[in-house]
């Protein structure tokens, strides 16, 4: 029986902006390919990391390293060494934290005095499912995170921080909510977080917000709604920073939603951009080729 240890690995995906399984997945297939070839090693193109093996690294539920051909593969894509992925998290070390539940933005809070809490719910919210954590969440929004937005107005970089940590929080309740069953609690807290990436200067925060409450309009069978919401997010998103992740997908949630509204084309069209932005997160000019 394995134990949960804090590991490095979580911090690392965070980093280099994988913390979403199937954005994993797509590099750690590409990484395959390449040692494969590097290594003169076919088999290595094979490798493969299944959901609930990644559910695990990301809670630091591992007792060694995985087996050979995975920690190759791992090394060539993190370029790190497998035991500096596995090992334990120094206590001075923290990982970067970006704003949105699902989905990573520009905004980091390495230095937020809400980030052991924000990692402590997000553990919690993994370990146990976030029906267990909502009121926790939501108590330190409400005792913690609020008074702080009115200490740190006079300041734009706390204030930065402090609304970048309310984002984070009242998003992640809203998901908690979602997972409880409790659709209008979670629409409330995504509407909050809509309002308060409003004080953000990195427009992606709210980009993230649109994709929530998009797939929560799909969820709730609001679908000109979610169409509706993944577009608002998409022209947020294209007056920042490009954030290929996050564009793919707000694609993919107008897709759908397209695709239930039958229009069959321009769903298609919506997938089409989505890969495109995958393509170009890849770092593939020409855009991904999905099998």
């Amino acid at each position: 029986m394995t134990m949960r240890r804090v590991i490095r690995f979580p911090e690392v995906v965070e980093a280099h902006r994988m913390r979403i399984y199937e954005t994993f997945t797509l590099h750690f297939e590409r990484a395959a390919k390449e040692a494969a070839r590097l290594d003169g090693n076919p088999s290595l193109a094979s490798v493969y990391v299944s959901r609930s093996t990644w559910d695990r690294w990301m809670v630091g539920d591992i007792k060694g390293l995985p087996r050979q051909a995975t920690c190759r593969v791992l090394e060539h894509l993190f370029q790190q060494s497998a035991e500096h992925l596995f090992g334990p998290l120094a206590p001075e070390a923290g990982p970067q934290v970006h704003v949105g539940a699902a989905a990573p933005t520009g905004i980091h809070l390495a230095a937020s005095p809400h980030l052991a809490a924000m990692n402590s719910f997000r553990l919690a919210d993994r370990q146990l499912g976030g029906g267990h954590v909502y009121r926790s969440v939501v108590h330190y929004l409400n005792t913690v995170i609020a008074p702080s937005l009115f200490s740190a107005a006079d300041s734009r970089e706390d204030g930065e921080s402090a609304f970048g940590a309310a984002v984070v929080l009242t998003e992640m309740a809203a998901w908690m909510a979602h997972d409880a069953g409790r659709d209008d609690m979670a629409s409330g807290h995504f509407d909050r977080a809509l309002r308060l990436a409003q004080s953000l200067t990195d427009v992606t925060a709210g980009a993230n917000v649109l994709a929530g409450m998009s797939h929560l309009a799909l969820q709730t069978d609001q679908i000109d709604a979610a169409a509706e919401l993944a577009r608002s997010g998409l022209a947020r998103l294209a007056t920042g920073s490009p954030v290929p992740t996050l564009a793919a997908r707000l694609y993919a949630m107008e897709a759908r939603a397209l695709a239930q509204l039958n229009a069959e084309r321009e769903a298609q069209r919506k997938l089409d951009s989505a890969r495109e932005a995958l393509g170009a997160c890849l770092g593939n000019e020409q855009g991904a080729r999905w099998p």
